[in-house]
């Protein structure tokens, strides 16, 4: 698995969960887990490492990572969760991904609208609406979403503010 930040949840939920699934570390799998600590520059030379174990699949839960594994193999079967793998680039259409990509499809981004809606409910006064995102966690359009929903549901405009 390579990801962008060291996450020991994640690691800790993935393995349990394949041995819930019957897949024990030592008899039926073994892992490696590489992060890039944030530096993007390093995810290039962690997929490559990871390549170089001849892996039976690879997981990534991060688009970048994802781009990086993607990039350096196209026969390895590359396992993603992703708002939308179609914007980056990590798969052709999600009816025909024509790559090695497989996985999650989680699209949180169709639920922006919504959300905006409903605040639009509860305070029909509300005319602009504040934002707080991490540029970093987002793979899609979340921003263009909320900004068409602001429109739609009459506020003035959406401010977002960048946050690392």
């Amino acid at each position: 698995m390579l990801t962008e930040v060291v996450n020991a949840r994640l690691r800790q939920n993935f393995v349990a969960g394949l041995a819930q699934a019957g897949f024990l570390e030592g008899r039926d799998v073994s892992y490696h887990f590489l992060s890039s600590d944030g530096d993007e520059a390093r995810l290039a030379g962690h997929a490559r490492t990871l390549i170089d174990l001849d892996p039976s699949v690879l997981v990534a839960p991060s688009p970048r990572a994802a781009m990086a594994l993607r990039d350096a193999t196209r026969a390895v079967p590359l396992v993603i969760s992703s708002t939308d793998p179609v914007a980056p680039g990590l798969v052709k259409s999600l009816a025909r991904p024509e790559s090695n990509v497989t996985g999650l499809v989680i699209p949180h981004i169709d639920l922006v609208a919504k959300r905006v809606e409903m605040l639009h409910t509860l305070a029909p006064r509300l005319r602009r609406l504040h934002v707080l995102w991490n540029p970093r966690a987002h793979d899609g359009g979340a921003g263009r979403s909320r900004d068409r929903s602001s429109k739609a549901t009459g506020h003035d405009r959406a401010v977002s503010w960048r946050i690392r």
